[in-house]
């Protein structure tokens, strides 16, 4: 199990790294950016979860994994109503990542 964890977080972190060097000439959308960077830290947070041997670590590791339980369905969110020309106020746009502060 801990094989298949440590190659999602790679290939998590070879696709954030793929991204940032494509896109780094064009306008970037900046909610993408965020979801490649939280599912890398969610998934490598996974990893360190399987890898950890005493309670504290594996209570660390899960932490690093709800960071990206948190932001991403927000995030998410705000992506598709930008792909389907919704418009938002911008402060309902803080008050879903607010939340989700609040919830981590």
């Amino acid at each position: 199990m801990i094989a298949y964890y440590a190659t999602l977080a790679t290939l998590a972190v070879f696709n954030f790294v793929i991204f940032l060097f494509l896109f780094r000439e064009k306008k970037l959308n900046y909610y993408i950016l965020a979801i490649f960077a939280l599912a890398t830290i969610s998934n490598s947070g996974n990893y360190l979860l399987a890898l950890s041997d005493i309670l504290e670590e594996a209570f660390i590791a899960k932490k690093i994994v709800y960071v990206g339980g948190c932001f991403i369905p927000p995030i998410m969110l705000l992506i598709i109503v930008k792909m389907c020309n919704i418009s938002i106020r911008k402060w309902i746009e803080d008050v879903l990542v607010l939340f989700s502060f609040v919830v981590y």
